[in-house]
């Protein structure tokens, strides 16, 4: 006698239910970036002030990550702090100058070290700073200086040849 089929049973397998957590935010690397440049180099530990104060100037103007810092990007921070307030100037050239110096090296870094493919900061012009003025002795001080130099010491040609080098503005490569 034939067998019959038994009717078929479907067991359905549900997965353990899985508490979702609320998924984590994307890690800021800039700040780690910044620490590891800082760490490859040197620096005292007020140069590493600086340098980090400098570079929280930029990571407070923007949010964007590193990698989507462009020229133009740049150009724009550098409109930022080169902006005036009621008619005068909120930085000085010079304190632009080592911002933009300081994100320039940084950049440098992070292109070296193979973070970034390309510098965003090579096309930005630092701010030119005036010359300082030079103050220059009088004909009396040289005189006395001359004087010195021959009267108080045990080798006065000596002296008198290198104070009237220094005098006259020549370089060690000019004299043979």
């Amino acid at each position: 006698m034939p067998q019959s089929i038994p009717d078929p049973h479907f067991i359905i397998r549900t997965p353990a239910q899985v508490p979702v957590s609320d998924p984590t935010p994307p890690i800021d690397l800039r700040g780690s970036r910044i620490d590891e440049s800082l760490m490859a180099r040197s620096l005292s530990s007020n140069s590493q002030r600086a340098y980090r104060q400098d570079l929280k100037a930029f990571t407070d103007w923007t949010q964007a990550p590193w990698a989507m810092v462009s020229p133009r990007f740049v150009a724009q921070f550098k409109e930022h702090l080169m902006r005036e307030e009621k008619g005068q100037r909120v930085r000085s050239d010079a304190t632009v100058r080592r911002i933009l110096g300081t994100l320039k090296n940084f950049f440098g870094w992070m292109t070296r070290s193979r973070y970034l493919e390309f510098d965003p900061t090579l096309e930005i012009d630092l701010p030119k700073l005036p010359e300082p003025e030079a103050d220059n002795l009088s004909q009396s001080e040289v005189e006395r200086i001359l004087d010195s130099a021959i009267s108080e010491t045990t080798l006065p040609e000596r002296n008198l040849a290198v104070l009237l080098l220094l005098l006259h503005g020549f370089r060690a490569k000019s004299v043979h």
